[in-house]
């Protein structure tokens, strides 16, 4: 059993390998030879830290392989950007905004995903919830950081808000998680498309406004 785990993890990693290493190649090469403005670049990193989640869910055959493939890519990489997050060239390609944030921002995305798949894939066998929220959060929080930070001037001013926020990208990132998630849902669930629009609707509120109110960066876990 154990053997046969271990078997379905490499497999997995291997494939994964083959698909990002070509993406991770074109984005090398996007950001040396085309000037593509900081905060776009930011956000182009940050879905394609959404494409690879959903990329492991759909190589992985079971929900083990799944949670393990994301600890084994943690260990793995952590230890490598602690090494080199120093380097002048990391911080400019990320776009690091401070010291540790991309290592630290690795281990809270793949841990929360990593409790995503034990809830609903391995317990409740609702596997996509995982996609669904995924999607809903990292297209809506790119949407919101992309809206607010070009066109947003109307600053939030609800209880525990961040006052930096603004209502233009509240509502880009409602919108957009609503759309993305009744899209997907629709497609790979077998519930009613009234079922749909509802559910999707109050969650990209109570989305949109958790990452109102979500200091630091912390919106990773929290939405």
């Amino acid at each position: 059993m154990i053997r046969v785990l271990i078997n379905d993890i490499l497999n997995c990693l291997v494939k994964f390998v083959e698909i990002i290493v070509p993406i991770l190649i074109l984005l090398i090469l996007v950001k040396l030879f085309i000037k593509v403005p900081r905060e776009v670049f930011r956000k182009t990193l940050h879905m394609v830290a959404i494409f690879v989640i959903i990329v492991i869910v759909h190589l992985s055959n079971r929900w083990e392989v799944a949670a393990c493939v994301f600890g084994a890519i943690s260990i793995i990489v952590y230890p490598i950007f602690l090494l080199i997050e120093n380097r002048k060239w990391f911080g400019e390609f990320f776009i690091q905004r401070k010291s540790g944030e991309i290592k630290n921002s690795l281990l809270l995305l793949f841990g929360a995903n990593t409790v995503l798949v034990s809830i609903f894939w391995g317990y409740l066998n609702l596997k996509y919830i995982v996609i669904v929220s995924v999607l809903m959060w990292g297209i809506g929080d790119a949407f919101a950081a992309l809206i607010g930070k070009h066109f947003g001037k109307h600053h939030v001013h609800l209880p525990f808000a961040d006052t930096k926020k603004t209502w233009e990208g509240s509502f880009s990132m409602m919108c957009s998680s609503l759309i993305m998630g009744s899209i997907v849902m629709a497609n790979i669930t077998e519930l009613s498309i009234p079922t749909v629009l509802i559910t999707t609707f109050v969650t990209s509120i109570v989305g949109a406004y958790t990452e109102l109110i979500s200091h630091n960066g912390d919106d990773t876990i929290t939405v």
